[in-house]
């Protein structure tokens, strides 16, 4: 077992970076969207309640993309 982890740490680093990356997105979209509603008089979501909304799939994506979009 430690032979494995020594031979593929690094592989296994950024795969749960990898993993972990969505995961942070879709919390901080969370509290993003709840900031947006609270300032808005609405009550806040759950996390839940976002990741089925139309809201989680706008915010994690990348500034690049709106360069695509304008040329």
């Amino acid at each position: 077992m430690k032979g494995f982890l020594r031979g593929n740490g690094l592989g296994l680093g950024f795969g749960l970076l990898f993993l972990l990356s969505p995961a942070g997105q879709a919390i901080s979209g969370e509290a993003l969207l709840d900031e947006r509603r609270l300032a808005d008089g609405n009550d806040p979501v759950g996390l839940l309640q976002y990741l089925v909304s139309s809201d989680a799939g706008a915010v994690p994506s990348p500034t690049g993309s709106s360069t695509w979009v304008r040329t």
